[in-house]
């Protein structure tokens, strides 16, 4: 997987209101001693937001990130031996290795696990084509121009082929530079989308769009934006 360590960092130390859970967690984690391999829990400060659980060094917020976990494709269980109070496990498909973790009280211990449990792409993904299906349903008596593609609505989440991944033929990662602040000297609040046509169509469509970065003339998106074969001819797209 590719992955642009300073771009996790600096997502990591956003500020609270941009995550879904964090707080305090004990952490399994293996130990290389001078003569042997050993597992301890660590207290850690956490963060989720998406499927991207971020661990820093200590229990303490302020302090340095340490590690990140990517949600896809696992299970969480209750921890059966319960090594500690309020513990559960995380389990990869196709890993050995269970990640074991406990919270501090049983209230804290399931709201985890639900936060936990709705983070993944694929539960999203599921929801997403639900509504989708729900939008479509009640609006298709409606037609009006651009609002569909190929028979789907606009924004339409297409499966990939045979559940494989597309690989995307290039992405782009944008950036801003020196926006104009407001009359009182605020810094904007930034967002790019992404529009295209392809000849002979009339009408823009959006294709995908940045999060929103606060407060800065200066904002890098952490989302990127990619094209692949499923885009159409891109030496015709605008």
């Amino acid at each position: 997987m590719r992955f642009n360590a300073k771009e996790l960092a600096a997502l990591a130390v956003q500020p609270s209101q941009k995550f879904d859970k964090e707080g305090v967690l004990m952490i399994k984690e293996r130990r290389d001693g001078f003569f042997r391999r050993t597992e301890a829990f660590a207290e850690r400060w956490c963060r989720l937001r998406g499927n991207l659980m971020f661990f820093f060094k200590t229990r303490d917020q302020w302090s340095e990130p340490y590690g990140i976990l990517l949600l896809e494709r696992f299970t969480l269980e209750l921890d059966v031996k319960e090594e500690l109070p309020h513990s559960f496990v995380l389990i990869f498909d196709e890993d050995p290795h269970t990640h074991q973790m406990a919270a501090l009280s049983e209230a804290e211990r399931d709201a985890w696990m639900e936060s936990l449990h709705l983070a993944s792409y694929e539960c999203i993904r599921c929801q997403l084509l639900s509504l989708q299906d729900q939008v479509a349903e009640k609006t298709k008596h409606l037609e009006s121009p651009g609002s569909e593609d190929n028979g789907q609505p606009l924004g339409y989440l297409t499966p990939a082929e045979d559940g494989v991944a597309v690989e995307p033929l290039f992405e782009m990662c944008l950036s801003c530079d020196n926006l104009i602040c407001a009359s009182d000297g605020r810094q904007p609040n930034a967002i790019v989308k992404i529009s295209m046509i392809t000849p002979p169509e009339l009408y823009w469509r959006l294709y995908g769009q940045t999060e929103m970065v606060e407060d800065s003339s200066n904002p890098l998106f952490l989302t990127t934006v990619s094209f692949n074969t499923a885009t159409g001819n891109i030496e015709l797209v605008k």
